[in-house]
């Protein structure tokens, strides 16, 4: 078996969704962290789904960043 060329035998490769950062902007304010008022309609409201932050977990790789190696499945190494 040989090291995978891919991911130079970490078995592991940058998330496609949040390159790496592991978080991504909220789907509900689209990152700006505040969401129309549901009540009145005219103010904003800091929004529930990202707490006001504007950015959620990266649901593709779990927050970590990191996704396995689609060469080597997350071996690390290839035949």
């Amino acid at each position: 078996m040989a090291i995978c060329p891919s991911c130079q035998g970490t078995g592991a490769e940058i998330c496609v969704k949040c390159k790496g950062s592991k978080k991504m902007s909220c789907p509900t304010c689209g990152g700006s962290g505040e969401v129309l008022c549901p009540t009145c309609g005219v103010g904003h409201v800091t929004c529930a789904t990202c707490k006001g932050a504007g950015y959620v977990p990266c649901a593709v790789c779990r927050a970590s960043g990191v996704i396995p190696c689609k060469t080597c499945g997350g071996a690390g190494k290839v035949t």
